[in-house]
């Protein structure tokens, strides 16, 4: 946000037109936006659905885009497997390849499955 805002500032008037609205459930991160933005007296919501409809948005959604699925592969010998996460025998979280290689039709050999 700190990057965004200080390129804001390039665009005459931009800052001044603003409103600054912030999704953020925890009071602790809450309260250090809240001083470091405090000159531009930042609102703050509880959820997406709570976005004033009454102007324009400017959504910057870092953490939101942070959290998307990605699939990742692996090459073993000749043959690609996806990434999984599962449970070891411990039972805690641990990444593994699926057993079944992809298809040859899906992966063929090219640099971009590294």
């Amino acid at each position: 946000m700190a990057d965004a805002w200080r390129a804001a500032r390039s665009v005459p008037g931009f800052t001044q037109a603003a409103r600054l609205h912030f999704i953020e459930p925890s009071p602790v991160l809450q309260a250090k936006l809240a001083e470091r933005y405090v000159d531009q007296d930042p609102i703050f919501l509880d959820q997406f659905e709570d976005i004033p409809r009454d102007a324009p948005v400017l959504l910057i959604a870092n953490e939101w885009l942070d959290c998307l699925p990605v699939q990742q592969y692996a090459r073993v010998g000749d043959a690609w497997h996806e990434r999984v996460i599962g449970l070891d025998e411990a039972g805690e979280l641990a990444f593994g390849l699926n057993a079944d290689a992809l298809p040859p039709e899906i992966n063929p050999d090219h640099s971009a499955y590294v």
